[in-house]
């Protein structure tokens, strides 16, 4: 009935949905809800633009159209759309900021994981 991967399946929380404590998961997850605590997958996550986040966020991508408020760390690109609330700071190998999007908080650009090599630091606060 159900097909299983080895990179786990994707996960959705709704709009109207209230999700408190730690997520984890292997797949992609697509958030229009809401969610307090710590999220972390190893794939991507895309955060809805009527989303409301107050978690850290760990993922390998992260698309941002709603409110975060917590640290995003990606291992590759962030992308933020222009309906993008974020209040935190975001690490990660590549980011885009649409025209539109609000940030407040420090980012670290270039290599994850590193101390110093190749980091391009901007602080927009």
């Amino acid at each position: 009935m159900f097909n299983k991967s080895e990179e786990g399946g994707e996960t959705i929380i709704a709009q109207g949905v209230r999700l408190d404590g730690e997520f984890k998961s292997a797949g992609k997850v697509i958030i229009e809800g809401e969610v307090v605590g710590h999220i972390e997958t190893s794939s991507d996550i895309l955060i809805g633009e009527h989303a409301s986040i107050h978690a850290d966020i760990t993922a390998h991508n992260a698309t941002i159209a709603g409110q975060v408020k917590g640290n995003i760390t990606v291992t590759e690109k962030v992308e933020i759309g222009p309906t993008a609330e974020i209040s935190g700071d975001i690490t990660a190998q590549v980011l885009a900021i649409e025209s539109g999007a609000r940030l407040v908080g420090k980012c670290a650009i270039g290599e994850v994981g590193t101390e110093g090599k190749g980091k391009k630091e901007k602080n927009n606060e």
